[in-house]
């Protein structure tokens, strides 16, 4: 009778240490930690990183994508002798389509889009000073492979979902639900290949698409420049041309 009770005190022990490692702050820090650590990332200033987009089946488009604290962003296709340009300063959103020269001004939700993309660490890095509210959902397979599922209440109400795998505790996926023209869309990010540069792991493949559908938009890198000099002007929307 002790000895089968000692077992199941040992047994309830052996539970409560897992689970006070499973909240969400801790996989959180043990994912930056399996990175290379928050205080890199937090450090950076800038980062250009190029590589290569699939815009459809077979075609391949360069890509150079910019961003520079405290939360500018601007991605640069190349097509055949053109180029198409999206762009946020901090303030305002902005773009030139392709085979176009007129630059024109974005919907206010994109430039809310683009803002959270600018932010470097992401939403999960100290989300409490950020407003933004994280819990821990559970685990769910994420390719074959099980990821612990964090559900992101931003501040502004947006709701996002960031799965980290169970083993290495690099993020795999976000699911991120936003209004585009009037229409919610439940879009997603596979992030693959990780690579270190400058001492800090980035993923060096991206598929992104609507949820539930095959059709994805694949960016794959082949550089990323860690703190390199980026003049402002670069996101700053160009005048009209005449």
């Amino acid at each position: 009778m002790i000895r089968h009770a000692l077992a199941g005190a040992a047994a309830v022990l052996a539970l409560s240490g897992t689970a006070a490692a499973q909240t969400a702050d801790e996989i959180i820090a043990r994912s930056f930690e399996a990175r290379g650590g928050l205080a890199k990332v937090k450090a950076i200033r800038s980062l250009r990183m190029l590589g290569k987009a699939t815009m459809a089946p077979d075609t391949d488009v360069p890509v150079t994508i910019e961003i520079k604290r405290p939360s500018s962003l601007r991605l640069e296709f190349a097509f055949e002798g053109s180029y198409s340009v999206q762009a946020y300063d901090g303030r305002r959103a902005w773009g030139i389509p392709p085979r176009q020269t007129q630059p024109r001004a974005l919907p206010a939700e994109a430039a809310k889009a683009m803002a959270q993309q600018a932010d470097l660490e992401g939403p999960l890095a100290d989300h409490a000073a950020k407003g933004h509210k994280v819990t821990l959902v559970g685990r769910q397979p994420v390719d074959g492979e099980d990821a612990w599922k964090l559900r992101v209440t931003r501040k502004d109400g947006d709701v996002e979902y960031h799965y980290i795998d169970a083993k290495t505790y690099l993020p795999v996926r976000v699911s991120v639900e936003r209004a585009v023209g009037g229409t919610r869309i439940q879009s997603e990010t596979t992030l693959r290949d990780y690579r270190k540069i400058g001492g800090y792991l980035w993923p060096f493949t991206l598929e992104s698409g609507a949820s539930g559908r095959t059709e994805r938009q694949r960016i794959r890198l082949k550089d990323v420049d860690v703190n390199p000099e980026i003049d402002d002007s670069r996101f700053a929307m160009p005048a009209a041309r005449r």
